[in-house]
């Protein structure tokens, strides 16, 4: 894929396009859960390439599309990627316009709610490179509770995610009708944080030496020669080897 172009009114109309096509539409993991999904795999704490998350967005089999339109969605979706990506190394996290809470639909079908399934599908696909770089950043940077934020993060999207039954649980005091405004407007605040440390994670492992691992023990100078001629390895294939 060549380099990605910027993600704009272009690209977002061709995205809202893909619903209008039933052959493509019924495809696609709905509109803004793509959204949530694509932030937080661009948080990501390893590196990741396009195909790491392509299967978290489309569901349906190769073919069902031509190569011309695939190529089309993949560079709208990468730079979408891109998009977040660049928010999460600036730690200012803006959701799209839509997804602004409106208290008169509390479903979990509305955008904002939408938006939290996505991230929360991402997140947990990541989990295992989340639980390691937990301890790296907690021992390599001065960032602190790291789990706390984490946590703290992960039950505001998944109450957002469905109000009405984050609600009906009552498993938080937290988590009240009337207390769900205070939880988006934590959101975007919250999300920066996700971003920090899925950054921080990254640039660490990637400034991390590596050790390298022989794969046969260490032959001396007046060791036999590995290859079995009965010299001494400083009298044959030493040189060669050098």
């Amino acid at each position: 894929m060549n380099s990605v172009d910027t993600y704009g009114p272009k690209q977002e109309a061709l995205l809202k396009s893909y619903y209008d096509d039933e052959k493509i539409g019924k495809y696609l993991k709905p509109y803004f859960q793509i959204h949530g999904i694509l932030f937080g795999m661009a948080c990501s704490p390893v590196p990741i390439q396009p195909v790491d998350w392509i299967e978290l967005i489309v569901e349906g089999e190769d073919g069902f599309v031509s190569n011309e339109k695939a190529t089309e969605m993949l560079e709208v979706f990468a730079s979408l990627f891109t998009h977040y990506q660049k928010m999460a190394i600036a730690k200012d996290v803006s959701l799209p316009a839509e997804t602004l809470f409106d208290p008169s639909d509390l479903s979990p079908e509305q955008p904002l709610s939408q938006w939290c399934t996505g991230f929360l599908t991402a997140h947990f696909a990541l989990k295992e490179h989340w639980q390691k770089a937990i301890g790296i950043i907690n021992q390599n940077s001065d960032i602190e509770n790291v789990e706390n934020e984490l946590e703290s993060l992960l039950a505001i999207s998944a109450a957002l995610s469905d109000i009405p039954a984050a609600i009906e649980s009552g498993q938080s005091d937290e988590v009240t009708e009337e207390k769900i405004p205070n939880l988006v407007e934590i959101l975007p605040r919250a999300l920066g944080t996700y971003g920090q440390l899925g950054v921080t994670s990254a640039s660490l492992l990637a400034s991390k030496p590596q050790t390298v691992k022989r794969d046969a023990p260490k032959v001396g100078r007046n060791d036999p020669c590995p290859c079995g001629s009965g010299k001494k390895y400083k009298k044959c294939c030493i040189n060669a080897n050098a």
